[in-house]
C-alpha cells in the first residue's frame, strides 16, 4: 500500500510539474530525502525520475508541434556541458551544508521568477542562461527548469504553454548528463527509484494533455508553489537532523 501511495503520488505530482516545464527535482530530490536517502545520492535519484517526467513531457508536446527545438538545443547543451561538472562536485559536498544551500536556492528561485518577469533586466544570452541552470541541475538534482521557464517567458516571448514546452527539452538534456556526473563520483540511485519511474512517466504524458486548460498565471504560481514546497521540506529535514 505505501509503495502503491508514492507511486500514485508521483504521478500527479508529474502532471503538475510537466505543465511548467519542471522534472520534477524540487519535488523528487526531498521525497527522497525525507524517506532516509543521503542527500547527494538523492538528488542522483531525483535526476532519474527528472528524466523519466520530462520524457514523458516531450513526448505529450512534440506531438502538437509547439516545442522551439533550437532554443532548446542550445540552451540545452550548454546545460549539458555544466551539469556533469557540477554533478561530480556535489558528490563531495557534506550532507550539513547540501540540504540548506539547497533549500535557500529554491526559496530564491521561487520568488525570482516573478521578480523577473516584471524586471527591466538586460538580456542574458541563451548558451550562459543555460550553463547556470546546469550549474543548478548538478548540485541541487534538478533539470534547469526552474531556470529554463522563467529564461523562454523573458527574453524569448513564449507564452507559459510553449515556455514549458520547450523547456521539457532542456530538462531532459540536464538531467542525464547530472546523472552520469553524479554516478561517475561516490554517489548511486536509491532502491526506491525503480519502482517511482512507472507513476512519473505517466504523469509526463498526462501533464502536456491536462495542462491545456490551465491559463498562464496558474502556471506560474504552481511553478513558485512547487519550489517553495520543496525548500520548506528540505530546511525541515535539516532542522531534524542537525542535531544528531
Amino acid at each position: 500500500m505505501h509503495a502503491l501511495l508514492l507511486v500514485g503520488g508521483t504521478a500527479v505530482a508529474a502532471i503538475f510539474l510537466t505543465m511548467v516545464g519542471m522534472g520534477g527535482g524540487t519535488i523528487y530530490g526531498p521525497v527522497l530525502v525525507l524517506l532516509g536517502v543521503e542527500p547527494s545520492s538523492a538528488f542522483a535519484g531525483s535526476l532519474v525520475l527528472v528524466a523519466a517526467t520530462s520524457m514523458g513531457g516531450v513526448i505529450g508536446y512534440s506531438t502538437r508541434g509547439i516545442i522551439k527545438w533550437k532554443t532548446a538545443l542550445v540552451f540545452g547543451v550548454a546545460a549539458m556541458l555544466t551539469s556533469y561538472a557540477a554533478g561530480l562536485v556535489c558528490s563531495s559536498i557534506p550532507r550539513q551544508y547540501l540540504l540548506p544551500v539547497s533549500a535557500v536556492a529554491f526559496l530564491v528561485l521561487g520568488t525570482s521568477v516573478h521578480v523577473t518577469l516584471m524586471s527591466g533586466s538586460r538580456q542574458v544570452p541563451t548558451f550562459v542562461a543555460g550553463a547556470g541552470a546546469g550549474i543548478l541541475t548538478g548540485f541541487l538534482g534538478v533539470g534547469g527548469g526552474v531556470v529554463a521557464m522563467p529564461y523562454f517567458l523573458k527574453y524569448h516571448s513564449m507564452d507559459p504553454e510553449k515556455a514549458a514546452a520547450t523547456t521539457s527539452v532542456v530538462v531532459l538534456m540536464a538531467s542525464l548528463t547530472g546523472v552520469m556526473g553524479h554516478l561517475s563520483g561516490s554517489d548511486h540511485i536509491p532502491s526506491q527509484v525503480p519502482y517511482l519511474l512507472a507513476g512519473v512517466l505517466v504523469g509526463g504524458l498526462a501533464g502536456p494533455l491536462v495542462g491545456r486548460k490551465v491559463s498562464g498565471r496558474i502556471r506560474l504560481w504552481i511553478f513558485s508553489f512547487l519550489l517553495y514546497v520543496a525548500a520548506l521540506s528540505m530546511l525541515w529535514r535539516w532542522w531534524s537532523t542537525a542535531g544528531r
